[in-house]
């Protein structure tokens, strides 16, 4: 049954890349229909995005689709009825391509002036999230477009610096771009810990650290 749902046709057309088939079906559906999330509360816009596929957020730009669209998420205001809303701090593709690698779309993203200084609910920006996932090729686009976000902290939790991010997952490769960059190695989170504190469980990191 699901392969003759329109929603779920269209967002298997983008995951596996078939433009053809999701450009000849898109203006024949109405925005509802394609907009509606699927299991995992993700819209298109969101696989688009995290599979890298230009064509189609292209399309959906031009559609006016929410380029800045949130997750969504179920609310139960009854026992027996189900309401869906967005996530008021859900990620946005642009928070999904930074995470999953995705230089072009990346790039798409922004040139269509998708909102970079929006956080989700860990208070994390598509900067905090490229410095985690060590995807330094993003770092290099974001810090073109905005070079203050080397320093940009984050706004809930521990308010860590992308430094500070890079060094709790052991991104050493990102950690060498920042210090290229003069990010600032001092700074810490709101519990005190600094960059030595928090690659603790890095020891390749630690080394690179001591030299």
């Amino acid at each position: 049954m699901k392969c003759k749902s329109i929603p779920f046709g269209l967002k298997s057309a983008v995951e596996r890349g078939l433009s053809a088939v999701f450009h000849t079906f898109s203006p024949k559906t109405s925005s509802s229909t394609i907009n509606v999330s699927d299991e995992t509360r993700y819209a298109i816009f969101h696989h688009a995005a995290l599979h890298n596929r230009i064509s189609n957020i292209c399309h959906l730009c031009g559609a006016n689709f929410n380029i800045n669209q949130r997750r969504f998420v179920i609310v139960s205001q009854e026992s027996s009825k189900m309401d869906t809303k967005k996530e008021r701090n859900g990620p946005t593709p642009l928070h999904l391509a930074t995470q999953a690698c995705s230089l072009e779309s990346t790039i798409c993203l922004l040139s269509f002036k998708a909102d970079y200084t929006l956080s989700e609910k860990r208070g994390w920006i598509p900067i905090h999230f490229a410095a985690f996932c060590d995807n330094i090729c993003i770092i290099i686009v974001l810090y073109r477009k905005d070079p203050s976000l080397l320093e940009a902290k984050a706004t809930a939790e521990n308010q860590c610096t992308p430094l500070l991010l890079a060094a709790t997952s052991g991104a050493l490769g990102t950690i060498q771009y920042l210090f290229s960059l003069g990010a600032n190695w001092r700074k810490t989170d709101t519990k005190g810990n600094n960059i030595i504190h928090l690659c603790q469980c890095q020891p390749f990191v630690q080394r690179y650290l001591s030299i």
